[in-house]
């Protein structure tokens, strides 16, 4: 081993069997300078020495390469003398590197070579390179603090440093380990800029502005995590994004600055895929990219049809909704609102879909504990699991004030017999009030006795419990042959508008009916007055 100025040398002592024929007395030492301008020996110290555990050389030259050979002086003379051994005495003070270079080769890892004197080019030194970040031009031009990452390199003038930042400036320290010496912070320093690559920073849904999807229009709102610019590899220029039609095999491609997208005339109910890639002066990375899978929605929710207060019920402060909502529409159930227009307060309620007892092919609720002398707004709107909000609003405007009730629909007969008539009827399409009852007229106008003609007959009257499509009654005790004009109407808190037909009983001379004759109901207007009395 080797200091600066000095060389210990050791040496093992030979095993010999004929020790005491040849008994080492003593070792010679040579202690040889190479010249290595010269490429030549130059003796340079020869010593004797008794020890057989080493000698140490002393007062040498710093940096230079010495030669050393043992022989061992027996009784009988000189031994073979040992191969030349070399050794470095270690280098003391400043040694210049000069001519520090760098390049990158194919798989981006950097290339660093570097020279010294001439006179230290064959010694064998040991160097410290140390690198750190200097700048992220990726995020700006500013100076950042960091750590130096340092490794040592054993006698050679080269060295490969792999995994660096792309776009990125580093500071390359280059330095021999020299015991007693150390360089100042700027010295055999070079600044190196490492060239782009693919973006490896990927775009994150933002949450604060939420995205949309309708059933034929999305927006995407979305941002990146600019404390790790830095994997942007080169300068930002915007977003790649791609929109995939997932049913149809077709997609729409563009570059945009913004961190948002919308879409319009999309497919409703169709399946797509929004694709959002950082693109920078490189490119974008394919392998590095948001990817949002959707859908869009059903059809929009359309509003529903025929909306009306077909009831109100003072007593209970009370009204009954009515609507019809098609049926190729996919929907869950309904919103309906009503809006206290003098107090402006709502109510709101959430219907399942299920359809009127009365009016099958129509939806109906009830809204109750209103006030009587407040005018209402009723909306209506049907939702789904697309639209959980409801779609479109239909809308009409009520208060408490009574009026008639319409006519029953559809009177008609079901049987007729000599001497009873079976009859049937629809509820009223309008009931304004509650309904109560039906009243039942009945008076014959012609009959096959002539003399006996036109008995009048009291009126029956069929209580309602509850609102059902079809009413019926049967009237009994009616002559053989005669027609009766009958006459059915609504009773709320007043009587209604009638219908009315003319039905002919079975002859007693038949077994069958005939000559039944239905006559047109009376169409009355809607300031039509009853001839009936109020109802209290």
């Amino acid at each position: 081993m080797s200091g600066t100025d000095n060389i210990n040398v050791t040496w093992n002592k030979l095993n010999d069997q004929n020790e005491e024929d040849c008994k080492i007395m003593e070792y010679l030492l040579k202690l040889m300078y190479c010249n290595t301008d010269l490429k030549q020996l130059n003796y340079s110290e020869e010593v004797k020495s008794n020890n057989n555990h080493g000698y140490i050389f002393e007062n040498l030259l710093s940096g230079e390469k010495y030669a050393v050979q043992i022989t061992a002086i027996t009784a009988t003379g000189l031994a073979e003398p040992s191969m030349l051994s070399y050794i470095y005495t270690e280098p003391n003070g400043h040694i210049q590197i000069k001519n520090i270079k760098t390049k990158f080769n194919e798989n981006s890892t950097l290339i660093i070579t570097w020279d010294t004197d001439e006179k230290y080019a064959n010694t064998p030194l040991v160097y410290e390179i140390k690198y750190k970040v200097n700048k992220h031009f990726s995020c700006s031009n500013k100076i950042i603090t960091n750590n130096w990452t340092s490794l040592l390199v054993y006698n050679r003038t080269r060295q490969e440093i792999s995994n660096l930042i792309p776009n990125t400036q580093y500071v390359i320290k280059v330095d021999p380990k020299i015991k007693g010496y150390t360089y100042d912070d700027y010295s055999n320093m070079i600044y190196v800029k490492t060239p782009i690559s693919k973006p490896k920073l990927i775009p994150v849904i933002n949450d604060e502005n939420n995205s949309y999807i309708t059933n034929q229009s999305a927006y995407f709102n979305w941002k990146i995590n600019m404390t790790e610019c830095s994997k942007l590899n080169g300068f930002f220029r915007g977003y790649q994004v791609i929109l995939k039609n997932m049913v149809e095999g077709t997609q729409v491609v563009e570059s945009i600055k913004e961190n948002t997208v919308s879409y319009n005339e999309l497919k409703p109910d169709t399946k797509y895929e929004l694709q959002i890639y950082v693109l920078t002066n490189y490119g974008y990375n394919i392998e590095q990219g948001l990817l949002i899978p959707f859908n869009t929605k059903a059809k929009f929710l359309v509003p529903v049809d025929d909306l009306i207060v077909y009831r109100k019920n003072l007593k209970k402060k009370s009204i009954g909704i009515r609507w019809n909502y098609p049926d190729e529409n996919v929907f869950n159930g309904f919103i309906v609102i009503a809006i206290d227009e003098n107090l402006n307060s709502t109510k709101q309620v959430v219907i399942e879909p299920e359809s009127c007892v009365a009016w099958p092919k129509f939806y109906c609720t009830t809204f109750d504990n209103l006030i009587p002398n407040n005018q209402y707004t009723i909306k209506v709107k049907a939702k789904s699991l697309d639209y959980p909000t409801g779609g479109s609003t239909s809308s009409v405007v009520t208060n408490f004030n009574d009026g008639f009730a319409d006519k029953p629909e559809n009177l008609r007969t079901t049987d007729v017999g000599s001497t009873y008539i079976s009859l049937e009827w629809d509820i009223p399409w309008i009931l304004n009030g509650v309904l109560k009852s039906f009243i039942v007229n009945i008076e014959e106008i012609s009959s096959q006795d002539i003399e006996k003609c036109c008995d009048s007959k009291p009126d029956v009257e069929v209580p309602v419990t509850e609102e059902l499509p079809t009413y019926n009654c049967t009237i009994h005790d009616l002559k053989p042959g005669s027609t009766y004009s009958i006459g059915v109407l609504s009773k709320t808190s007043a009587y209604g508008q009638t219908s009315k037909i003319h039905v002919k009983t079975v002859p007693s001379t038949f077994a069958a009916a005939t000559g039944v004759e239905h006559e047109k109901p009376i169409q009355l207007e809607a300031n039509t007055t009853s001839d009936k009395p109020n109802v209290n």
